[in-house]
């Protein structure tokens, strides 16, 4: 049986044109610091009438191949995250078969996984499951996370963004995952969807999306910490991670997040809070969930709490999201790429995850 799974090289890519959040706030009229500051993002990207998901996809399929001197035969699993509909039944899968039908590999498994956001999440476990599985056929698992996010001109369209993520899965990583501890939180809300098949645009309630987001990191920390305490014998706290990698619609809510999870912790009396921490949230303890959901001031307390952390333990994992933007199932894995790049001397000196093009960026 395979050990330690994992990632074993990685590739972003995203498209080379972008707008500055300051000058979609000129141009949408809005108040200086809106998008910059309030939903904390510095800038845009977005796909030209030229490029698209497939575009995408395929370019970072056949970067990271190239870059790691991957025999296209290798790959026995290709699987694809992404909520960005091309065809009602053609997987974007089959698009990328083309890198891989040249060199006589048709021999592949796997097809998209769609499910907004979490696709690409799903893709990932698949091919992580897959290699640890008596299934396994020796071959590498490829996981391909690509969306563009375009909303309809209004409040919204200041989240979009666009970008493809390729990670080679196998065993004997650098990036080994912990398949018995983790945590998932599913539940039926119409807080975001996309009804209307004729339209890229989806329906979006803000206000519950983010109530939505909240609640399902409250359920999968509760859930990761009982798992953790279960195999480990004991606790688990925000000490306990050197880093915690968020998915990012806005960087605003990455930073809310994180102080829930401080919130929390204050809660469970875990070892992480200090005494005068839990001192400042100790006020909010008794709310009912939904009120503290709600709850401004303890936003506002539990960021001021959290700040330290935040920018030792999510601060450095950032930068490709307040730059490109929501990138939907890629969101999470470009924070990762972002950890990787900012501490790669201190987690995986040996692999050189970022293609040039973040260099546009930085």
């Amino acid at each position: 049986m395979a050990k330690n799974v994992g990632i074993l090289a990685a590739d972003i890519y995203f498209p080379p044109t972008c707008i500055q959040q300051e000058a979609l706030e000129a141009h949408d009229g809005a108040s200086k610091g809106k998008y910059t500051i309030g939903l904390g993002q510095d800038c845009m990207a977005f796909c030209s009438e030229v490029e698209d998901v497939i575009s995408m996809s395929l370019t970072v399929v056949t970067s990271l191949l190239e870059k790691y001197g991957i025999d296209p035969k290798q790959i026995g699993r290709l699987e694809v995250g992404s909520e960005t509909v091309i065809d009602k039944s053609k997987s974007i899968k089959t698009f990328l078969m083309t890198v891989f039908e040249k060199h006589g590999n048709t021999d592949i498994e796997g097809v998209d996984s769609t499910n907004a956001c979490y696709g690409g999440t799903a893709a990932l476990f698949n091919c992580v499951n897959w290699v640890e599985s008596s299934s396994w056929d020796g071959r590498y698992g490829l996981v391909v996370c690509t969306d563009s996010a375009v909303y309809a001109e209004g409040p919204a369209r200041p989240t979009g963004g666009a970008a493809a993520i390729a990670l080679l899965i196998g065993p004997d990583a650098p990036i080994a995952f912990e398949s018995k501890i983790r945590g998932s939180h599913m539940a039926h809300v119409y807080d975001f969807y996309k009804p209307d098949l004729a339209s890229e645009y989806p329906v979006v309630d803000g206000k519950l999306s983010q109530t939505c987001y909240l609640k399902a990191l409250d359920s999968c920390y509760k859930e990761l910490c009982k798992k953790y305490e279960k195999l480990e014998g004991k606790q688990f706290s925000l000490a306990d991670a050197e880093y915690f990698v968020f998915h990012s619609p806005y960087n605003k809510l990455v930073q809310k997040s994180f102080a829930r999870l401080v919130f929390n912790d204050s809660v469970r009396n875990a070892s992480s809070i200090d005494e005068a921490a839990k001192e400042k949230l100790a006020p909010f303890a008794s709310l009912p969930g939904d009120e503290s959901y709600q709850s401004r001031d303890l936003e506002k307390v539990s960021q001021q709490v959290a700040k330290p952390l935040y920018d030792a333990k999510v601060q450095p994992t950032t930068l490709v999201p307040k730059q490109v933007g929501n990138m939907y199932t890629a969101s999470l894995y470009a924070a990762f790429v972002s950890l990787l790049h900012n501490k790669h001397s201190s987690l995986v000196s040996a692999l050189n995850f970022l293609s040039k093009r973040l260099d546009f960026f930085t």
